[in-house]
């Protein structure tokens, strides 16, 4: 919660405790006098989560009217009703019928009305006896009130057991621990720590995770592509090698696994390991991609493999014409020597690049155009830096630019 009057800065999370607690009007040791405390509650209402508005009676009492068989049964009545009126002579002073068939549904309504009601009033009861409760510190004493009375500012005093009642920042503690036994805890812990930058962390959480659950593909998967990512090329191809192990399917881990062993430079594993790949998962696009790319580009002379490569690509091309697959055939054209198709390809790519937006690539793909124009081939499949991520590698369909002749 925050205060609307003399609100305290918003970027509470990236100060000190002590500044927190002096930002929040409080003192660290004594705690809120009573009066702040009933003052700030007026002003800010109970610590608790908005609920939806209570229906008014009036509207619970039409909601009995709308099951189906009411309906049908408020139909009768009408129906009944118009053949008494259309009578002649009337065989009754009044339609019975209509009423009595009036009154069942108006009674039935009135019994559903009430044993809502009741219901309801039992449950508001069961809840006021399970209202969560909170020790604080106001005025230099402890104080144990209810977790809804909590304010900005208060000092919490929690021991083990007790759930955490509110947001807070912590200013003291003994012998502190927390159960992180559960493999997904960790899992989505290193994943948040990998976004924000924080690598060992994350390889620690997520090493945490594997540990808990061996087969945890997704975790697995998620620490190989932080020490790729971290640097640690070596160590990220176990995790790769146990995902594929779990599911010999997964393209994404057989394409990282190829990635990091291109990083160490065995451009001979690779090929290998893409082919069997690729003779796998033929339906994967991305297997022949990577292979295809090795081969027109490994710096490994007995890898490379122009021709074989461009086939590979062509045949890419029929459903994939994306910047990467053009990028990939203009370096399969260079190791052919054909510079004049290779320029026109690559130039299309740039162009298809610039228009995406994609200024990274578009420097990259501009410093292999002024190799091919100086008539050189393309040495390196893949800067060190190039962020490859399979899931959105095929996800763009912008023109690759002109095809060989």
């Amino acid at each position: 919660m925050t205060l609307r009057q003399n609100a305290p800065p918003a970027n509470l999370h990236h100060m000190p405790a002590e500044a927190v607690v002096a930002a929040l009007g409080s003192d660290g040791a004594r705690g809120l006098a009573r009066a702040e405390a009933a003052r700030r509650l007026a002003l800010q209402g109970p610590n608790r989560l908005k609920s939806a508005p209570e229906t008014p009676w009036w509207r619970r009492l039409l909601e009995q009217f709308e099951s189906f068989l009411v309906i049908v049964l408020l139909a009768a009545t009408v129906i009944s009703v118009v053949e008494w009126l259309l009578q002649s002579p009337r065989e009754s002073a009044l339609p019975y019928e209509a009423i009595v068939i009036l009154a069942i549904v108006v009674l039935n309504a009135l019994l559903g009305y009430f044993q809502e009601a009741r219901a309801e009033r039992s449950v508001r009861a069961l809840m006021a006896l399970a209202a969560p409760e909170s020790t604080v510190i106001r005025e230099g004493e402890r104080q144990r009130i209810a977790a809804e009375a909590i304010v900005p500012g208060d000092i919490l005093l929690v021991e083990a057991g007790d759930r955490i009642p509110a947001d807070a920042r912590l200013v003291e503690a003994a012998n502190l621990q927390a159960d992180e036994a559960s493999a997904k805890a960790n899992y989505s812990l290193g994943v948040v720590l990998a976004s924000s930058g924080e690598m060992n962390q994350a390889i620690q959480r997520l090493t945490a995770a594997v540990k808990y659950n061996p087969n945890y593909a997704e975790a697995l998967m998620a620490l190989g592509d932080t020490l790729r990512r971290s640097g640690r090329i070596e160590a990220s191809l176990k995790p790769y090698a146990d995902v594929v192990r779990i599911n010999p399917r997964s393209a994404e881990a057989r394409f990282a696994y190829a990635l990091a062993l291109v990083r160490l430079r065995r451009y001979r594993d690779a090929k290998a390991w893409l082919e069997e790949s690729a003779r796998v998962l033929p339906d994967r696009p991305e297997l022949s991609y990577a292979l295809a790319r090795i081969l027109a580009a490994a710096p490994d002379d007995t890898v490379r493999d122009g021709a074989r490569a461009l086939a590979l690509v062509q045949e890419l091309m029929k459903g994939n014409q994306t910047t990467v697959v053009g990028e990939t055939m203009a370096m399969a054209l260079a190791e052919l020597g054909q510079f004049s198709d290779t320029i026109d390809v690559q130039k299309g790519v740039i162009a298809a690049s610039q228009q995406a937006g994609a200024a990274q690539d578009v420097r990259r793909m501009t410093a292999n155009l002024h190799l091919y124009e100086r008539r050189q081939a393309c040495r390196m499949p893949w800067a060190d830096d190039d962020p490859v991520h399979i899931p959105a590698m095929f996800a763009s369909a912008a023109p690759a630019g002109p095809t060989a002749r």
